[in-house]
């Protein structure tokens, strides 16, 4: 997949406000956009990754992947950002959990 194919991208608020205080969560945020344009799904269960996998060949469903903050030594009230593409892929949204 390359950038363009996920249509324009989007940040919610919560994730735009910790990238402006915090170049560490800055970074993280493009690596783990790079995995998700590489097709690295993360931590998300197998049927998922396939899912996933399907709706890129066919550009007909959803993409969600889910990356870890706890890993890098984040303590926020969410464990994990989205990255979500939805159906139609003109638009792809970063975000915390609990901002869907």
């Amino acid at each position: 997949m390359k950038i363009e194919d996920i249509g324009q991208l989007v940040v919610t608020k919560g994730i735009d406000e910790l990238m402006v205080r915090d170049s560490r969560f800055s970074q993280f945020i493009h690596k783990s956009l790079g995995r998700y344009i590489k097709e690295d799904w993360s931590d998300l269960p197998f049927a998922d990754k396939d899912a996933n996998d399907l709706a890129v060949i066919n550009k007909n469903d959803r993409l969600l992947a889910a990356y870890d903050i706890q890993k890098n030594g984040w303590d926020l009230y969410d464990r994990k950002i989205w990255i979500m593409t939805d159906a139609d892929f003109t638009y792809t949204t970063i975000m915390f959990p609990s901002e869907y």
